[in-house]
């Protein structure tokens, strides 16, 4: 799973966007890298633009990215 931050919004990400759609962006990451040598590709955990947010909206995300987390190590199916 790729965890990360964006200097832009999440309107700037998508078809037609200032960068394009953020899953062809990833797709070389996706399959040229990770799948290439035998990872399990699991949905990114993205935060727009934090640099804009509010403390409350930072605290939000990062209470999102702590649940994703969460999650997969609770999944028997994965080891982490």
């Amino acid at each position: 799973m790729l965890l990360f931050t964006t200097g832009g919004s999440s309107e700037s990400f998508r078809p037609g966007g200032a960068f394009g759609s953020l899953s062809d962006f990833l797709f070389h990451i996706h399959r040229g890298m990770l799948e290439f040598v035998g990872f399990e590709v699991l949905d990114p955990v993205v935060t727009y633009g934090p640099a804009r947010m509010t403390d409350q909206e930072r605290a939000t995300a990062l209470h999102a990215v702590r649940e994703s987390v969460a999650l997969i190590v609770a999944d028997s199916k994965l080891s982490v």
